[in-house]
């Protein structure tokens, strides 16, 4: 059991490369363990947003390397990469602006196929799609030409309920991330990490079409959605490069034996060896509980036809399943510090049911420089472990490492004690605050001073109860005690002075922003009431002054609506007619969405024949008439004068 738990853990702290972040030797990474559902849910909405973005520098470039891209195609591939990075929920959806200088035109076709290279390397931005890409040149002088490159995001991601949609979506994704992630980490060799990001894409989709999102690797990893096959293709690149597997994502045609279609897939890398995998075509249809590994690590069919280039080595021949080796390595250390002396990685490694003096050990640098032996310098390494030549058993296994300065371990707590971050500092540095939010309170600092860290730091908030105070409309402080400091007792407390005619208290405002149930309160408030005039509009009617002409026919099928959206119709009715002109009274009760206040407004209302110009059927007749008779009287006396003139 105990070997079990140090296997765990050393999978977990030493299968990714990460930015560069300062962590310290012999401690277990926080930033490396797998989130649970309620850890994922207990963040900030722009919190997860952040995390979504978390070992993103483990994406395997291919086609920046491999697509042609001459200047202006790499300038648009890394500008528009580093402004999606640098987004956040604000404006994620905003254009992206590519600004590029030369004395000729640009070649914006060239600029749009770099846009085209990153979403093939990136298919994780789930949120745009490679047919939305739009770019608008502008000559800005003789020498400067500006490039607005825009990226439109899936339509269901639009709009005020869009963002909702896409919070909802980011979140079930990073959910599934981590599960996928626990698994991983307990597979013993590459080839069942590999199976395991393929099975679970398999065993939680079924194919279909649902719309955009069944081409984004959304419709394979968010539930409510299908995935076609670039959505299986997507999300597997996107779940390898979270997981440090090099991964290709490619396109192509492929024949099912009746159609010839366009087709996505993935290539992924074991050891020196490019392999095909096809996910798609391994879910069976109709859809069961299986997954089938038919184009499983195998080399490219003759049904599939690729449009890019294929990376090399590519294998000949399916890969051996057969005596998987399955290695135990004990050593809990992810980074180590530098003393000069040679840094192993690891304690010991065995092969298991195989009695072995050695396993083959081998050092990378992380760029894929091959060492002789153990490294010394300070610097990212991997070592990958395989049986030896000798043994019946084959296949491999990867870990990484670091080799670093002097680290000191930084914990941030809430007010529940409970740990919400933990960083890794160099001597000297200063750790970056998290944001931390409680109910009813304001955070006023922390307990200790993490700007020139120099040892081990437990950091806890200090908070101070917000201040909440009353005012009337002439800003005289109102007395009131609330049951509890939170947005719904605000939004019960009520407003008993009394308002003008035809307006209605809709509730508590502070700097004119409405408090609504459900808000957090982190601030100190001064809250006034939020007075409202009622306006009533009704469908099809004119107002004259003070009363609504409307059509019989629309008077009989009234629909009214109301101007504010923190006001609600409660009921009305018509009484009438009040005389021979069809006037009524409407009088219609009015509620606030957020308060229990209502009032009573009365609409008067005429109701009859509107024709043209707003006019009734009898004025148009007379309208009509004096307009023929002065036509007539027009002709007869030109006709006078022209005789007369003959005369």
């Amino acid at each position: 059991m105990k070997r079990f738990y140090q296997m765990i853990i050393i999978f977990l702290i030493g299968l990714l490369f990460i930015m560069p972040i300062n962590l310290e030797a012999a401690t277990p990474l926080a930033d490396f363990e797998v989130l649970t559902e309620t850890q994922i849910k207990q963040k900030t909405s722009e919190q997860q947003f952040e995390f979504f973005f978390k070992n993103i520098e483990n994406t395997y470039e291919y086609y920046y390397d491999n697509f042609d891209l001459i200047e202006e195609g790499k300038i648009t591939y890394r500008e528009t990469l580093n402004k999606i990075i640098d987004m956040n929920l604000t404006n994620f959806r905003d254009p992206i602006e590519i600004e590029i200088i030369k004395s000729a035109e640009p070649d914006f076709d060239e600029a749009l196929k770099g846009v085209s290279a990153l979403l093939l390397d990136y298919p994780m931005f789930f949120w745009y799609s490679a047919s939305l890409i739009k770019a608008l040149p502008e000559k800005l002088s003789v020498n400067k030409h500006k490039l607005t490159i825009t990226i439109e995001v899936l339509d269901i991601y639009e709009g005020e309920s869009g963002l909702t949609t896409f919070i909802e979506d980011l979140q079930e994704i990073l959910i599934n991330r981590e599960t996928i992630k626990d698994e991983f980490l307990k597979a013993k060799n590459t080839y069942t990490q590999i199976k395991v990001i393929h099975d679970w894409l398999i065993l939680n989709n079924a194919y279909n079409h649902v719309g955009n999102v069944s081409h984004t690797p959304a419709g394979a990893l968010v539930s409510r959605y299908s995935p076609v096959c670039e959505a299986y293709t997507e999300a597997f690149s996107l779940l390898a490069n979270y997981l440090n597997m090099p991964v290709i994502y490619a396109t192509g045609e492929a024949n099912n034996g009746t159609d010839t279609e366009n087709h996505a897939w993935n290539y992924v890398k074991i050891l020196d060896t490019w392999y095909f995998i096809d996910t798609t075509w391994d879910d069976p249809l109709p859809d069961g509980p299986i997954a089938r590994h038919d184009y499983f690590l195998v080399t490219i069919p003759s049904s599939h036809t690729p449009d890019h280039t294929v990376p090399s080595p590519f294998t000949t021949e399916a890969y051996d399943d057969s005596l998987i080796a399955e290695f135990n390595v004990v050593g809990d250390e992810y980074y180590y510090f530098y003393t000069e002396e040679t840094i192993k990685g690891f304690d010991s490694v065995s092969i298991e049911g195989m009695v072995l003096d050695e396993v083959k050990v081998t050092y990378f640098k992380e760029d894929g420089t091959k060492l002789a032996g153990e490294p010394t310098e300070i610097g990212k390494y991997y070592i990958i472990f395989e049986a030896p030549e000798a043994s019946i058993y084959h296949g491999d296994f990867k870990m990484y490492f670091e080799i670093s300065e002097e680290l000191f371990k930084v914990e941030f707590y809430n007010h529940e004690n409970v740990v919400i971050d933990t960083q890794y500092v160099s001597k000297n540095s200063s750790a970056k605050a998290p944001e931390l939010l409680r109910n009813g309170y304001k955070l006023v600092g922390w307990d200790k001073d993490f700007s020139d860290v120099t040892t081990d730091l437990e950091v806890h908030p200090i908070f101070e109860a917000i201040k909440i105070t009353f005012f009337d409309e002439q800003e005289v402080v109102i007395d009131v005690e609330l049951s509890e400091v939170t947005a719904e007792a605000i939004t019960k407390v009520p407003y008993d002075k009394q308002v003008d005619e035809n307006k209605i208290f809709v509730g508590w405002a502070n700097k004119n922003d409405l408090i609504e149930k459900g808000e957090l309160l982190t601030e100190d408030l001064e809250l006034k009431p939020l007075i409202e005039t009622i306006v009533v509009n009704m469908k099809g009617a004119s107002k004259q002054l003070s009363t609504y002409v409307i059509k019989e026919k629309d008077f009989e099928n009234l629909e009214l609506s109301l101007q504010s959206p923190n006001q609600k119709i409660i009921s009305f009715t018509k009484e009438g007619p009040l005389n021979d002109d069809h006037e009524y009274l409407v009088k219609v009760l009015v509620g606030s969405n957020g308060t229990s206040n209502q009032t009573e407004v009365i609409l008067k209302v005429k109701a009859t024949n509107i024709l043209a110009f707003g006019l009734t059927q009898t004025q148009l007749i007379i309208v009509g008439i004096v307009i023929v008779g002065t036509i007539i009287g027009l002709a007869i006396l030109q006709h006078a004068i022209k005789k007369r003139k003959t005369s």
